[in-house]
């Protein structure tokens, strides 16, 4: 449901709420792992994608339909999450547990604490991250998202994802070398 046909786009602009809701349920899952590293931990996630949706739901008259439904909902997101770290630090906010978590957690605590330092390591180095590098790393490393579909959520073209990846891939690498045995 990337994109809209022409009479879902007047009824989504019009506020129809049974297109709305589908739109919210065709792309909750995805915008709230974009979202997940803006947060503290997933409750906050979620606040931040209920505040996303109030967002689109006031901005639906902006969409023109030109670019991709999901793309348009990924600037919304990228605001949001933003606006949310102009209220406090987002070094402060970032927990990555839920998203990084793999598996139950080890028997021994040494390695449950130096697994919690890792994802907290990851985390703060994504966060670190400039603003499109890390909006890449999200889409293609988590999400699994192909270049063009990643390049079609952040309009722009298949080679600026390609170089932003490399980049990002490269300062992660250099940020977590103290992990590296």
């Amino acid at each position: 449901m990337s994109r809209l046909t022409p009479d879902e786009l007047a009824r989504f602009r019009a506020g129809d709420e049974a297109i709305f809701r589908r739109v919210v349920d065709a792309f909750s899952p995805r915008l709230l792992a974009f979202l997940r590293p803006f947060a503290s931990d997933l409750d906050e996630a979620h606040d931040l994608l209920q505040d996303m949706w109030h967002r689109a739901f006031d901005k639906r008259r902006t969409f023109s339909g030109s670019g991709t439904l999901l793309g348009w909902l990924y600037a919304i997101s990228r605001s949001t999450g933003l606006a949310a770290g102009e209220k406090r630090s987002v070094r402060d906010r970032v927990a990555v547990e839920h998203t990084y978590h793999t598996g139950a957690p080890p028997a021994n605590p040494d390695v449950a604490t130096e697994r919690a330092e890792l994802r907290k390591s990851l985390g703060e180095a994504l966060i670190e991250l400039p603003e499109r590098e890390r909006e890449v790393v999200i889409l293609r490393m988590i999400e699994q998202r192909s270049t063009r579909e990643t390049a079609a959520a952040l309009d722009c073209a298949e080679g600026t994802v390609k170089a932003a990846l490399h980049h990002a891939l490269k300062k992660l690498q250099s940020s977590m070398e103290a992990w590296v045995p």
